[in-house]
């Protein structure tokens, strides 16, 4: 069973002291040309991913594959391209996918960037149990 939370904020924004959070890699492609699982799908879950979404922190264009890995029985890697290959982002955009993919378990989100440190991503879905 999944569950989905909402919260509508009625009001001002609360200020917050700017040195409470410091920048740091989370979610961040740190490698170039290095392939890494954003997301695996975990045993005994199905899962639907609603978006993908990666910004460029760069002050360039970077360009980023994103893959659907899905091994077959063999656990060789069968992998699909998401977006447009070697998808152009210009600096301080974002790009956002939001077309829905199925993961049955042990099917990953795949990136491949060609600029290191410049792609920080957020994956949004619901996970339920596959039974």
């Amino acid at each position: 069973m999944s569950i989905e939370i909402k919260q509508l904020t009625i009001g001002a924004p609360t200020e917050v002291d700017p040195a409470e959070a410091t920048d740091d890699n989370f979610n961040l492609i740190p490698q170039a040309n290095t392939m890494y699982n954003l997301y695996t799908a975990p045993a005994n879950k199905a899962v639907i991913v609603k978006s993908v979404r990666v910004t460029n922190i760069l002050s360039q264009t970077v360009q980023i594959n994103l893959y659907l890995n899905r091994p077959d029985a063999f656990g060789s890697a069968r992998r699909r391209l998401i977006a447009p290959k070697n998808l152009p982002i210009p600096q301080q955009s974002t790009y956002n996918d939001d077309a829905e993919i199925t993961l049955e378990p042990g099917h990953s989100i795949q990136a491949l960037c060609l600029q290191s440190n410049g792609v920080h991503y957020v994956i949004s879905g619901v996970e339920r149990d596959a039974t």
